[in-house]
């Protein structure tokens, strides 16, 4: 299965951005790491770059939920399903796991392939 690899960060106005990532990196002990965003316009005519807060990026699933919404890492969802007649609901929110290398939920059971039950309910740096 192919998936897209795009990103998304929050600029210094404190909007999303979505895109692709360009990240250099210091000592941490030095500054921070900065992060640009590049987006392409929808005629593919203008590329442009804006700086992103390192702390806010977030990772594309690959994933889209039941309204047709992408899942990003730091997503905080919700999993609904019916089992033996009762609805069954978790939350928890989106991370990527390096010991399983995998896509993983930190309090509900994350299905990697089938996000029909999974919705989108906002996100970790939106209270």
């Amino acid at each position: 299965m192919k998936r897209e690899i795009k990103f998304r960060g929050k600029n210094i106005d404190g909007n999303w951005v979505y895109g692709y990532l360009t990240k250099f990196h210091y000592p941490e002990n030095i500054k921070p790491s900065l992060c640009w965003i590049w987006t392409q316009s929808e005629d593919l005519e203008t590329i442009t770059k804006q700086q992103v807060d390192h702390n806010t990026l977030g990772q594309f699933t690959g994933l889209k939920d039941k309204n047709g919404k992408d899942v990003y890492e730091g997503d905080r969802i919700e999993i609904k399903w019916l089992a033996r007649n009762l609805v069954h609901e978790q939350r928890g929110v989106i991370m990527y796991n390096n010991e399983r290398h995998k896509w993983d939920c930190d309090h509900a059971t994350f299905p990697s392939k089938n996000s029909k039950n999974i919705e989108v309910i906002g996100n970790i740096h939106d209270q």
